[in-house]
This record gives C-alpha cells, sequence and structure tokens, in this order.
C-alpha cells in the first residue's frame, strides 16, 4: 500500500518560533493559532497539556482548569512554583524522544490514570507526540479538541495519518521559518462539526492521497 505524507497548508502565516510565540505575540500582534483559540475557548474547559510552558500560563486565565505533564524535573519545580491555582504540573521523567515513545516510558504511562472524557482540550508540545496524540479516544470530550505542535515534522505523518483514520477533522496553521525554506505546522483536530471552524481538512484513509480541504 502506498502513502502519502500530508501536504501543509500555507495561508495561515502565523506566530513566532515554538509555542511560546505562537499562543503570546508575533510582530506586535496576535497570531492566528491563537486568535482561533480565543474564539472557541469560553471558559470552562479542562486542558490537558504535554509540555509545559509559557503556553501554560496563557492558557491558565482562559480555561478552568490546565494540567501539564512535563519531563523536565527543574523545569517542573519552576512552573509549579509560580503558576496560578488553576494549573496542575505534573513530572514524569522520559526516555522518550519527541516523536516516538520509549516502551514502559513513565510519560507516557500517566494517560492511564486519567479520566475517560475528561478534557476539552489536548495539547500536545511535549514529547513523545505520537502516543500522547493517540490519547484522544478516550481523554477527550465529545466536542473537544486536540492541538499538535511542529505537525509538519516528517516522524509526526503516522500520528496524524491516525487522527485522520479515528474521524478527526484537521485545520493546520502554518508559518515560514526565520532563515529557512520551509514552514513549520501547529494542528488543531476536532470531531465536532457542529460549530463554525473555519475551512477543516476531512478525515481520510491512508492510500486515499494526501489529506484535503473540503
Amino acid at each position: 500500500m502506498t502513502t502519502h505524507e500530508p501536504k501543509w497548508s500555507t495561508k495561515e502565516q502565523t506566530r513566532g518560533p515554538g509555542l511560546v510565540q505562537k499562543l503570546s505575540h508575533h510582530l506586535g500582534g496576535l497570531p492566528r493559532t491563537t486568535w482561533w483559540l480565543e474564539s472557541v475557548l469560553s471558559g470552562s474547559e479542562r486542558v490537558l497539556e504535554f509540555g509545559a510552558g509559557d503556553s501554560t500560563f496563557w492558557l491558565a486565565p482562559r480555561v478552568r482548569e490546565v494540567t501539564a505533564v512535563e519531563h523536565d524535573e527543574g523545569w517542573s519545580r519552576r512552573i509549579r512554583a509560580i503558576a496560578p491555582p488553576n494549573v496542575i504540573v505534573m513530572h514524569r521523567p522520559t526516555t522518550s524522544g519527541l516523536a516516538k515513545a520509549s516502551l514502559g516510558d513513565s510519560y507516557v504511562a500517566v494517560l492511564d490514570s486519567l479520566d475517560d472524557g475528561a478534557y476539552d482540550l489536548l495539547v500536545v508540545d511535549g514529547m513523545a507526540r505520537e502516543a500522547c496524540l493517540a490519547t484522544p479516544g478516550h481523554l477527550l470530550a465529545p466536542a473537544g479538541i486536540a492541538l499538535l505542535d511542529n505537525a509538519d515534522r516528517p516522524d509526526l505523518h503516522d500520528a496524524i495519518w491516525s487522527m485522520h483514520e479515528r474521524g478527526f477533522w484537521r485545520i493546520d496553521f502554518a508559518r515560514p521559518m526565520p532563515g529557512a525554506s520551509r514552514f513549520s505546522c501547529t494542528s488543531v483536530f476536532f470531531r465536532d462539526l457542529s460549530k463554525e471552524w473555519g475551512r477543516p481538512r476531512a478525515p481520510q484513509a491512508r492510500g486515499t492521497g494526501a489529506p484535503s480541504g473540503r
């Protein structure tokens, strides 16, 4: 069976490098990823975030609760010391890489201790991203959304296909990399079509060509 790498939209020009700038500011104005999240967050959401940082603090005043899983112990302590009361920081060491998970890794094992359907937003910006993105099926509420940073990475393409095969639609927010001739992409996935999400890419199975818009 022939598979095709997902193609990424270059129409959404957004944010500076890293999730910090993506969810805070870019060239003096809010990036489109932030605008989009601002438009869908109501303040009542519970968020599960892999990779704690500035995005944790951006989200905290806009949602009910943020649970952030972080692999770096020192960084976890720093975030926990200054985080607002609605932020829970969970330190879980890891031997995984950015995309793939190691067998028996405690960072990924935390998924088994979390409540089914308890989260409205999943942010995947830490380690073992493929395994963490595989969680929406049981951790996300029916109308929940998942956000994957650096979705253009070739080692994350299997994770993208897996989301499509499970019925998730996708919106891409891409930006040109400074000093490089390529784009970096953040992808948002969702199943609830009752809202006006923009122009999402429909779910597709592998072997049917690269994911395309409606």
